[in-house]
């Protein structure tokens, strides 16, 4: 398999962000503890008052916005998805998600007594428009 940014055949394994130095080069991680379930997921730039989140039944959307910067031709970046969960083994209605340096974290408790093989599905939603009120 190859590296991000690289070839599979080595010649030219460039990471995705020449100035980082350390840690994961993915954009999101998840990782399983005993009792919950934690995302992280990199929104650069985003200040914490744009940040909206929020539970629907078995759905966390999340959404922010860094802002536009004209004086660098910069129009800034927009980040938003949807995560969905089987409430059979994650208690959604407890999820909590905050905004720290540019990451978004959401912790999603499990359901105490249930286990799950832990199965990661991923949907892109090209063109999709969310409009704040």
């Amino acid at each position: 398999m190859s590296k991000a940014g690289g070839s599979s055949s080595g010649v030219n394994n460039i990471p995705k962000n020449r100035f980082q130095k350390s840690g994961s080069e993915e954009v999101y991680e998840v990782k399983e503890t005993d009792t919950c379930l934690i995302y992280r997921v990199d929104m650069p730039g985003c200040p914490v008052s744009d940040l909206t989140y929020w539970i629907d039944r078995d759905k966390v959307h999340v959404f922010a916005d860094e802002p536009a910067m004209p004086e660098y031709d910069h129009g800034g970046r927009k980040y938003g998805g949807t995560l969905l969960f089987n409430t059979e083994f994650y208690d959604v209605k407890r999820a909590k998600g905050k905004l720290l340096n540019g990451v978004f974290w959401l912790t999603v408790p499990k359901v105490p007594g249930k286990s799950i093989k832990l199965d990661v599905i991923e949907k892109m939603l090209y063109d999709f428009k969310v409009t704040k009120k």
